[in-house]
């Protein structure tokens, strides 16, 4: 049931129905830490190889500094 609330109230109670579903989740133990070090997000991962919360961003850094560090003194 839906009731009328203030903006914050609002997302006050989404995120707790959102954290209960994640806890009583069957997968909850396979949320990670994700592997950028400057990220400190948790992800659900939808592939068990999957090692970052978004490979077009945190992904693609590591992706980028990897290059570079094997180019950098070529």
């Amino acid at each position: 049931m839906r009731r009328a609330a203030d903006p914050a109230g609002r997302l006050a109670a989404e995120l707790a129905e959102a954290v209960a579903e994640l806890l009583t989740d069957p997968r909850a133990g396979q949320v990670r830490e994700c592997e950028a070090p400057d990220c400190v997000l948790l992800f659900l991962p939808a592939h068990p190889r999957r090692r970052w919360c978004v490979a077009g961003v945190c992904g693609n850094r590591a992706r980028v500094a990897r290059y570079y560090a094997r180019h950098k003194d070529v």
